[in-house]
């Protein structure tokens, strides 16, 4: 209540009750962990993560005078730095909640990034890592944030995937999307392959139901599997805007028509190739061409 009290104090004339929400929630947070931040804390904390598959087996590759030697290095000041905002993100999303202290997270991340670095250089290189994402500098994408330091080391943040005209590749490329989101990879999907409404399908002619119940059960796949709890789904759909399907598809997230075709968790987008743009002459007049009189092309 009195984080929510500060928070709705916050004006553009008064914007200092945001710093003392942070504050507050801050401090709250800290009670809930129990401890303290140093060296020999954070040796105990990484041992025993590691011993309970939270952290990657990985970190057993640095000794106990390493781990404490990172430790010291905890800039603890630098979460008193933090906006309301920033920290509501970190104990919500990021943090392992009720373990991980917001410097500790940092720190462990660098750590496992380091990992690659030759033995010597590693706890050098990670302090400076720590240091950079700690004060801002380095901006680490949410995958990086959520994975690295587990045993589910997918750091990556965007995937693309061309879905084929064909029932069993369009289910696996939606499996795909799954388990991208799951470890929590945004992904670009390119629909412009799946034949469009009302096209034959082995040879039965208007049995193709087009794009739109795919991208249905995409927007569904992306609310389903949501990214480690953190977010929902990211998915993006590309479809070119020659595609006989593209009206239906620009109508998809309006509220207006049937309910049951739209998606409104998805990001559409349009592909638009430079042909397109050029202007075509129609029975005497220069006119930019209908994905209707796509045979304008040929």
């Amino acid at each position: 209540m009195m984080v929510k009290t500060c928070i709705d104090l916050v004006s553009i004339d008064n914007i200092d009750w945001e710093h003392i929400a942070a504050r507050i929630k801050l401090y709250d947070y800290y009670k809930s962990v129990g401890r303290e931040y140093s060296g020999e804390s954070y040796r105990d904390l990484v041992r025993s993560l590691t011993q309970e598959g939270k952290y990657s087996s990985r970190f057993a590759e640095y000794s106990d005078d390493e781990l404490i030697e990172a430790g010291n290095a905890i800039a603890k000041e630098r979460d008193k730095e933090y906006r309301y905002t920033t920290i509501h993100s970190l104990t919500k999303r990021y943090l392992m909640k009720g373990v991980e202290l917001p410097q500790e997270m940092y720190l462990s991340v660098a750590l496992f990034i380091a990992l690659a670095e030759k033995k010597e250089d590693r706890i050098t290189y990670a302090i400076k890592l720590y240091h950079a994402c700690a004060s801002g500098e380095i901006s680490l994408p949410t995958p990086t944030l959520l994975n690295a330091r587990t045993n589910f080391s997918q750091l990556s943040s965007c995937f693309k995937i061309n879905v084929d005209d064909d029932l069993r590749g369009i289910y696996h490329s939606i499996e795909d999307m799954a388990q991208i989101s799951k470890y929590g990879g945004g992904i670009g999907s390119y629909l412009g392959h799946i034949r469009a409404k009302g096209s034959a399908i082995r040879g039965v002619k208007g049995a193709s139901g087009g794009v739109i119940p795919w991208t249905k059960v995409i927007n569904d796949t992306g609310v389903a599997v949501n990214q480690l709890g953190a977010r929902l789904g990211a998915i993006s759909v590309t479809l070119d805007v020659w595609h006989l399907d593209i009206y239906d598809f620009l109508d998809m997230q309006t509220e207006t028509g049937d309910i049951r075709s739209k998606a409104f968790d998805i990001f559409p987008a349009i592909s638009v190739p430079d042909l397109f743009m050029k202007r075509v002459e129609q029975d005497g007049e220069w006119t930019l061409f209908d994905p209707h009189t796509i045979e304008a092309l040929y």
